[in-house]
């Protein structure tokens, strides 16, 4: 008898490989789970604007990048003593001027430079709810502790978060046609909004992911949401907030993401990939013994083979401690 409902995946026709350049944006679910394809040296990139959690944010951030410019003093403020930019998470602020502004570009830079050529985009949308900035009329990926009143609270609809992202996508595809979009909801639940619209949130997001992968091609939905709330229903899959998945249910929804999204081969790598870096955070009692000296020499020649066979992968790390 099956005590539990499970949530199963279906594999998505293209894969990722350790080949692939993958960039992660969206709401702090897509830094977990960029967080530990990282770990496993999947060539990535993270949220270069800091955490977003509305579709025009995430739309917002891809257009910029995909332009030439940089920001500028003037598109930063102070509040509380900290410089920050309303296109930014609050990860990004700080008391001086220069260095918000620097950070901010470096990041940029990074960015615009990393998704020339990527392979994959998984965008993990937070919520359809955006606030707007009185003073300027401009939705913001952060309200920076500003005053509530300065800011008007809209929901967006199935079709403007279509509209907005589809835009955004097909614009990124007449340069790098071999794109590929991976959809996924948050399964944080936005409780300040309240229980119901949350859900209304949700309900809307997931309808304008699934519009999309209907209607654009080289595009999957990956259900976290779905899992979360079906698969793993139990508080005890929940940090102390309840509000948050605990560590546990990230790494079972990334269980499923590796098992639809990474082709077989590279899944059967990353045992290895792990073994490398295991021996690499190993620390001897004596790290001059010759048993040692060895280990380190063999571990060295099994990187830089499988630096040979994935010349994306990131290795030099591992190769320096294998020195």
């Amino acid at each position: 008898m099956e005590f539990r409902t499970t949530v199963s995946v279906d594999p998505f026709e293209q894969k990722i490989s350790y080949n692939s350049k993958v960039l992660f944006l969206g709401s702090c679910f897509a830094t977990n789970m960029g967080d530990r394809m990282g770990n496993l040296l999947f060539p990535s990139l993270i949220n270069p604007f800091g955490v977003l959690y509305n579709p025009f944010s995430i739309s917002q951030s891809l257009n910029v990048l995909m332009a030439n410019n940089l920001f500028s003093e003037e598109q930063l403020f102070n509040q509380g003593g900290l410089w920050g930019s309303f296109y930014h998470h609050s990860s990004f602020s700080s008391p001086s001027k220069e260095e918000c502004l620097t950070n901010i570009n470096q990041s940029l830079a990074t960015g615009r430079e990393f998704l020339k050529d990527i392979d994959f985009l998984v965008i993990t949308l937070g919520t359809s709810w955006t606030y707007q900035y009185r003073k300027t009329r401009t939705v913001v990926a952060n309200c920076h502790k500003f005053p509530a009143k300065d800011f008007d609270r809209i929901p967006m609809t199935e079709d403007e978060i279509m509209q907005m992202l589809a835009v955004a996508i097909i614009k990124l595809r007449e340069k790098n046609p071999k794109l590929k979009v991976i959809f996924t909801i948050s399964p944080i639940r936005h409780w300040k909004d309240g229980a119901v619209n949350n859900m209304v949130s949700k309900a809307t997001l997931i309808m304008a992911a699934q519009k999309m992968c209907l209607s654009l091609h080289d595009c999957y939905y990956f259900p976290a949401f779905e899992i979360m709330m079906d698969d793993l229903r139990d508080y005890r899959f929940y940090a102390e907030d309840m509000i948050h998945p605990s560590s546990v249910a990230v790494d079972y929804i990334f269980e499923k993401f590796v098992g639809a999204a990474i082709d077989s081969e590279t899944a059967k790598l990353i045992p290895e990939v792990e073994r490398l870096i295991q021996a690499a955070n190993h620390r001897p009692f004596n790290p001059d013994t010759t048993e040692h000296l060895q280990f380190k020499k063999t571990q060295r020649h099994k990187t830089m083979e499988l630096q040979k066979r994935f010349p994306l992968l990131n290795l030099s790390v591992l190769l320096e401690q294998f020195q």
